[in-house]
């Protein structure tokens, strides 16, 4: 079987890391090919953002000239552009046989934002999982000012309001129960939920710890507006019970702000930034610590940071919001706090620190994030 994998980009977390698995996992048995953003466009134009007459043509002559069996799209609104689309319909029209599959990695299909939210007041709120284009296109939904928000909802605008684009695709799979229940609302497809894959460690899920009188908390990813990071230093500095230490590592815009609000906030001795680490280092670090927190203000899909942290036996805690919930529960169940609220957050840590030592706790499956039950659940698609 000749498969194609499209994304934007080959390098990076989140979406990225999902595809180099899935190269990975599927190399082995399947003639697996790759096209990426970075094979076409550098950096898109405006022109070639909305619509990428490179892409569409670089795409079709590759279906018209190497007889692909399946085509498996990952994230190209950023520099492959919704044209890629265009390109499988026309193919299709023309009597070209091949099955689409789609993995939705966020909320794209559904909102021009791809996090599902807008900002109002310089802070970010999250769209109903019921709003529709009438309601979002009001909305400011890019930060970076009126260019950037005209050009997400024109792209968005042109793929799927004014063009058919979306019947390019077969099938859609999604790693959450939580997206799949958003973009059920919005699109007659056929969606599936298929984990992403992580390589499983031996570490058990839960180990034996002794009782320390200070809980070690960490964060890890990427340091943006979006994952809470602004309003988690702000509820700690109300937390005075607890005797804990947050470690924050990663990198990204919002790197300076946070550290200075640290200092501001005279709370240097509680938190401390360890800067970005590669895949390798992070995991031989986390076991070191107690909790893993994702104090995340938009819908979070499915991420891999709690799959990652559970596997290396550390408690979750998250917010309340999207697929947190229930990914840390799938992987044992999490303790998870209301957004903007300390007393939520402190209630949820009492409740960890008592749980440290609780052999009874919930194990979870991880066997769900497996590579082998993903190329299960992949294979059935592609064949069926």
């Amino acid at each position: 079987m000749k498969v194609l994998i499209i994304n934007d980009h080959i390098l990076g977390g989140g979406a990225e890391s999902v595809v180099r698995m899935q190269i990975a996992i599927l190399s082995p048995m399947l003639d697996i090919h790759f096209l990426s953003g970075e094979d076409i466009h550098s950096k898109p134009n405006f022109f070639s953002y909305i619509y990428s007459k490179k892409s569409y043509n670089v795409l079709f002559d590759k279906l018209v000239n190497e007889k692909y069996d399946v085509i498996h799209l990952h994230n190209y609104y950023h520099l492959l552009s919704p044209s890629i689309l265009r390109a499988i319909l026309d193919f299709k029209r023309l009597g070209g046989n091949i099955k689409v599959v789609y993995t939705a990695h966020d909320y794209h299909l559904v909102c021009p934002n791809s996090g599902f939210y807008y900002f109002h007041n310089g802070k970010i709120e999250n769209f109903d999982i019921s709003a529709e284009w009438s309601e979002i296109r009001r909305k400011n939904i890019d930060k970076r000012g009126f260019v950037h928000n005209w050009l997400k909802k024109r792209q968005w605008k042109n793929a799927y309001i004014d063009n058919d684009y979306l019947n390019a695709i077969d099938i859609i799979t999604t790693p959450s129960f939580f997206l799949k229940q958003v973009l059920d609302r919005h699109i007659n497809k056929t969606i599936k939920v298929i984990r992403n894959p992580i390589t499983l460690s031996s570490t058990t899920l839960l180990r034996q710890r002794s009782k320390k009188e200070i809980m070690e908390i960490v964060f890890f990813g990427r340091l943006s507006i979006e994952k809470g990071l602004k309003e988690l230093i702000e509820m700690i500095s109300h937390i005075k019970e607890i005797k804990f230490r947050l470690t924050i590592i990663g990198a990204g815009p919002e790197s300076k702000s946070l550290k200075k609000q640290v200092i501001n906030s005279k709370l240097d001795s509680v938190i401390e930034f360890k800067g970005i680490m590669d895949r390798e280092a992070l995991l031989k670090v986390l076991p070191n610590f107690d909790v893993f927190i994702l104090p995340s203000i938009w819908y979070e899909n499915a991420p891999m940071s709690i799959i990652e942290a559970a596997n290396a036996g550390l408690k979750i805690v998250t917010t309340n919001l999207g697929g947190m919930v229930e990914i840390a529960n799938a992987v044992g169940g999490g303790n998870h706090f209301e957004k903007n609220n300390w007393l939520s957050l402190k209630n949820c840590l009492e409740i960890v620190r008592e749980q440290m030592n609780d052999d009874n706790s919930s194990k979870g499956n991880l066997s769900q994030f497996s590579e082998s039950k993903y190329l299960e659940n992949i294979l059935e698609i592609y064949n069926n």
